[in-house]
């Protein structure tokens, strides 16, 4: 809290005085004080899966020709998947010169009238999968939207880090097989590079490791890959 020195003339008849006056600044709130902070972007409405089922951006009888008309048909073009093990096969890749857009499809037919499953990889994207999952979302934001720990495998085998089950949390209510959403999405997560060795070692292989543990805890590994199967 400051003083201000304000001067005031007054005019009496015959005499004119300046009055020193002092008063208190009043002290600013700290919402006053504090730099003013930009608002959070919005949040995207790109759903692979959404909060219904209309918001989703294609569904299980979306054809190719229909991604065609919808996106034109520079942004839809034949590619190769990658499907595990070392295998690939041909499908479709839609927006592929946009990274945050990119994703790929594999497909239940060869006329490629029936999606079978939705593919988004990297570090960023702009697709979301409900309840705002994207690529690079840490395991620490997993445990928290399920309000319990996850089990995750191991590294560095043919199916690393995917999540193996949510353990009954939110997560488990919302995408397990027979529920709205069950058997739709499928995650697999990759610590930074650079990750220390000595928490490697401890999270390696074809075993289901808890989140819980201290060496998977600290990495915080992030999620590198979404497999979507449409509804």
């Amino acid at each position: 809290m400051t003083l201000l020195s304000i001067t005031k003339r007054v005019s009496v008849p015959g005499i004119t005085v300046i009055l020193a006056l002092a008063c208190r600044e009043q002290p600013r709130s700290s919402a006053q004080n504090a730099p003013a902070q930009a608002l959070p972007p919005a949040p995207s409405a790109l759903w692979l899966v959404g909060p219904s089922a209309e918001e989703d951006f294609l569904h299980a009888s979306t054809t190719e020709a229909d991604l065609r008309q919808k996106v034109g048909a520079a942004d839809v073009r034949p590619d190769t998947v990658y499907g595990g093990e070392g295998s690939f096969e041909v499908g479709t890749v839609v927006y592929p010169n946009d990274p945050g857009r990119r994703f790929q499809i594999t497909w239940e037919d060869q006329t490629h009238s029936h999606p079978r499953d939705l593919h988004v990889g990297g570090e960023r994207s702009e697709w979301r999968v409900y309840p705002g999952v994207t690529l690079g979302t840490s395991l620490s934001t997993l445990d928290s939207l399920n309000g319990g720990p996850l089990s995750v495998s191991g590294f560095e085998w043919d199916y690393p880090g995917g999540v193996g089950s949510y353990n009954g949390g939110r997560l488990d209510t919302l995408w397990r097989r027979g529920n709205a959403l069950g058997g739709l999405i499928r995650l697999a997560l990759a610590p930074d590079s650079g990750a220390p060795d000595s928490l490697l070692r401890q999270v390696l292989g074809d075993h289901q490791f808890s989140s819980q543990l201290p060496a998977l805890h600290a990495l915080n590994p992030r999620v590198r890959s979404i497999v979507v199967r449409p509804r």
